[in-house]
C-alpha cells in the first residue's frame, strides 16, 4: 500500500466528512467511512488508520524522508514553507505557495525536486540520521525571484518562483552555528525541544491553541489585522505559540454539505 502523510487533523477531518456521508446517502457509519477514505484516495479506512500510525512513528524521528513527503502534501496543498536543515546536510527545504516544492543543499548546487505545479516528480531518500543519502534529481541556480532547477536525467528545466529574501535567510541560517537562546525555530534540530514541537505541529497538526483574546493579541502586535484573524478563526485556523501565527486546517469544498 502506498503510504499517504496523515495527521490526526486529517483522520479527524476523514470522520466528519463520514457524518457528512452518513446523513446523506442514509448508510451505516462503517461504509461512510470507507466511502470517505475512498473519496480522500485511501484503499480504505484501515489504511488511514495505518498510514495515520506511520506518520506518528516517522513525526517522532523527523527524518528527511517524512519530511519531504510531508511538504509534497503541503506544496500540492498550495501552502508556502521555507524550512532550515543543518543535517544530514545544510540544506532548505521549501513549498512556494504554488503547488511546488523541492530541497536545496545549501552549499552545492544539488537539488531534491518534489512536486511541480501540482505534479509530483519521482524522488528518493534512504536512511535516516547521519546515514541519510538523498538521491539528488536535480541542480539549480537562483536568479532573482526564481530558483532554476535543471532535471539530471531528462535535462527539463524548471523555473520555479521562490520569495528570494526569504530563501536566501534560511540558506544563510542552515550554515551557521548559533546559540540555544537564539535559537530561531525555521531550523529541524531533532535534539532541541522547541523545534521538535514546531515541527510536530507545522506536520502534524500537534500543540496548536484556539485563537483566544490572548492569542488574538499576540497576532495583532505581528501586524495581523482583526478582519483576518476573524476571518482566520471562521476557517478553522488555529494559533501556534512557537511561529506566533496561525495555522490553518486541510480544507476542500468537499467538506461542507451542500444545503438541500
Amino acid at each position: 500500500m502506498k503510504f499517504v502523510p496523515t495527521t490526526v487533523a486529517d483522520v479527524e477531518k476523514l470522520k466528519s466528512r463520514a457524518k457528512v456521508l452518513k446523513r446523506k446517502f442514509k448508510i451505516k457509519h462503517r461504509e461512510a467511512l470507507e466511502r470517505a477514505a475512498r473519496e480522500a484516495s485511501y484503499l480504505h479506512w484501515h489504511h488511514v488508520t495505518l498510514c495515520q500510525q506511520e506518520s506518528d512513528r516517522k513525526a517522532r524521528h523527523l527524518t528527511v524522508t517524512f519530511l519531504c513527503e510531508s511538504m509534497t502534501k503541503d506544496a500540492l496543498k498550495g501552502e508556502t514553507h521555507y524550512l532550515a536543515f543543518f543535517e544530514p546536510v545544510p540544506s532548505v527545504l521549501l513549498a512556494n505557495g504554488k503547488q511546488t516544492g523541492a530541497l536545496i543543499a545549501s552549499e552545492s548546487p544539488d537539488c531534491l525536486i518534489l512536486v511541480v505545479e501540482g505534479q509530483e516528480v519521482k524522488w528518493a531518500i534512504e536512511g535516516e540520521g547521519e546515514d541519510t543519502k538523498i538521491a539528488w534529481n536535480a541542480t539549480y541556480t537562483l536568479e532573482t525571484d526564481c530558483l532554476v532547477a535543471t532535471d539530471k536525467v531528462t535535462g527539463a528545466v524548471h523555473r520555479i518562483p521562490i520569495d528570494e529574501g526569504l530563501l536566501n535567510d534560511r540558506i544563510a541560517q542552515s550554515t551557521e552555528t548559533y546559540d540555544d537562546k537564539d535559537f530561531d525555530l525555521t531550523f529541524h534540530d531533532p535534539d532541541n525541544p522547541d523545534a521538535q514541537a514546531m515541527f510536530r505541529q507545522i506536520f502534524m497538526g500537534e500543540g496548536l491553541e484556539p485563537i483566544d483574546d490572548a492569542n488574538k493579541a499576540i497576532l495583532m502586535s505581528k501586524s495581523y489585522s482583526e478582519e483576518m484573524i476573524n476571518e482566520a478563526i471562521a476557517a478553522g485556523a488555529q494559533f501556534s505559540r512557537p511561529r506566533q501565527s496561525m495555522i490553518y486546517p486541510i480544507m476542500s469544498s468537499d467538506d461542507i454539505e451542500e444545503e438541500a
